[in-house]
């Protein structure tokens, strides 16, 4: 028994892909809608019917029909399967079961933009500076040209935002600078950040929100705290700022010359000397100006070296110089720009200011159980000798100042004087062993001959003699 037949292949079902356009990246596909198209052909197809999606009948020739696809989900990515539609037979099942037909989508995925800044170096800074640095923004994304950004300045850390344009960002890369400011009282080092608060913006035609997030300006710096002690195992310069001679007595990282800050730290530092360390610190065209000197230990020199001078100001109050232990000098010449404490502490120690002295209207005070020699020219108001031993071995300038001497004290150089006070039981010599003793009941100077090495002048508007309260 014989047969023929007619093979019918099953008819091809595609779809057309769905170009969704330029879409945010996550995107989901549940808000967005797409027409695709479905093609029916095959060998045979006049005797061949498939239904495609439930509603969308191919019989008879190829046909070509289009459908809104919706409600689908997925995370929008460049492309892929959009869903797959269910593809029936109209034969009753007399062919092969049809595969669904996969809906596939195309789309021009946009990236947020994404915002950077520079990190603002504000290097090394004396604490209570009031910094100002520009910092540089830069963004860049997928597709930037579709979005914009618009920066607000924000605050943090102490810090502020100031300038810039809002917005400021339309492009694939733009740099906009922004000034961050504020004023460092704290000493250390340490790094921090303040925010900008980024806006969204979109170009028209693109699909999805915008999530950018909000960008930091970071800065660093090394705060100096004023205080610093000298560190090196022997002599050495000064330095001005930045120096490693010098450890901050708060942050051992920091290095930093005391003094050499300019004129709105010229009241607030302290330089320290250890007992390690011993020699000559050459100011070698610097010129430091401190609140206090201490000196700790050891035998220490601070010269002048190539040039400078050594100012001394303290305010409120007076500049102070400690010497705690072992004998020191200065042979730099000394400014007085407010009253100056110079203390030895141990009767043994001598403290010498050797370069001179220059502080019309001042006063320089003496205490503790050491010597003080002070050699040069003497420049200042008064001296007050109240305790242990001063030598002045220097002639005070314009015949102005006053000595109290209410501790032993030995003129080693002609002086002419407005006054000299001499305390109660004090004894006051001269170089060439003359003496002026104020006692309890009466004065017995004795004034060396013009021509000796202790002449003494006293002004007419002078008083020489003992204190005593009338």
């Amino acid at each position: 028994v014989d047969y023929t037949a007619t093979p019918l292949a099953l008819r091809a079902v595609t779809a057309t892909p769905i170009d969704l356009g330029r879409v945010m990246s996550g995107t989901n596909l549940n808000s967005m809608s797409g027409i695709v198209t479905f093609d029916s052909s095959g060998t045979h197809e006049d005797t061949t019917d498939v239904t495609v999606d439930g509603s969308l009948v191919f019989n008879g020739v190829s046909n070509t029909q289009g459908k809104s696809i919706t409600g689908q989900s997925a995370a929008i990515g460049a492309g892929g399967t959009f869903y797959s539609a269910p593809v029936v037979t109209e034969e009753g099942g007399l062919f092969d079961t049809y595969a669904n037909v996969a809906v596939a989508y195309t789309a021009t995925p946009v990236q947020d933009r994404v915002v950077t800044a520079d990190t603002v170096g504000f290097g090394l800074v004396h604490a209570g500076t009031t910094v100002s640095g520009v910092t540089t923004l830069r963004t860049t994304g997928n597709n930037a040209s579709f979005t914009a950004i618009s920066v607000e300045n924000g605050s943090g850390g102490g810090f502020s935002l100031t300038g810039g344009t809002n917005p400021v960002f339309t492009d694939a890369s733009v740099t906009d600078g922004r000034t961050l400011g504020a004023t460092l009282g704290t000493a250390g080092t340490f790094t921090g950040a303040t925010a900008l608060i980024l806006t969204p913006g979109m170009e028209a035609g693109v699909t999805g929100a915008q999530n950018p997030v909000s960008v930091t300006v970071r800065y660093d710096a090394s705060v100096f705290s004023g205080s610093a002690v000298w560190n090196k195992a022997g002599s050495g310069s000064w330095g001005q700022a930045a120096s490693a001679n010098w450890t901050d007595t708060v942050t051992a990282a920091i290095h930093a010359a005391p003094g050499t800050f300019g004129a709105g730290f010229s009241d607030t530092d302290t330089a320290v000397f250890n007992a390690v360390g011993n020699g000559t610190v050459a100011l070698d065209g610097v010129s430091p100006s401190l609140a206090g000197i201490s000196f700790n230990g050891g035998s220490h020199t601070i010269a002048q070296g190539t040039g400078g001078v050594l100012t001394l100001k303290n305010s409120p109050g007076a500049a102070t110089i400690t010497d705690s232990g072992g004998s020191q000098s200065i042979t730099a010449p000394v400014v007085l720009s407010s009253d100056l404490i110079a203390t030895v502490i141990q009767a043994a120690d001598t403290l010498t200011l050797s370069g001179g002295i220059d502080g019309a209207g001042n006063t320089l005070t003496k205490e503790g159980a050491g010597v003080l020699t002070l050699s040069g020219v003497q420049g200042y108001a008064m001296l007050d000798a109240e305790a242990g031993t001063t030598n002045v071995n220097g002639s005070f300038t314009g015949g102005t100042a006053t000595v109290h001497a209410n501790a032993t004290t030995h003129f080693n150089a002609s002086q002419t004087l407005a006054a000299l006070v001499i305390g109660d039981g004090v004894e006051v010599t001269f170089g060439d062993g003359s003496s002026l003793a104020a006692a309890p009941e009466k004065l017995n100077p004795v004034v060396p001959e013009p021509g000796t090495a202790g002449l003494l002048l006293v002004g007419a508007l002078g008083i020489l003699g003992r204190r005593l309260r009338r």
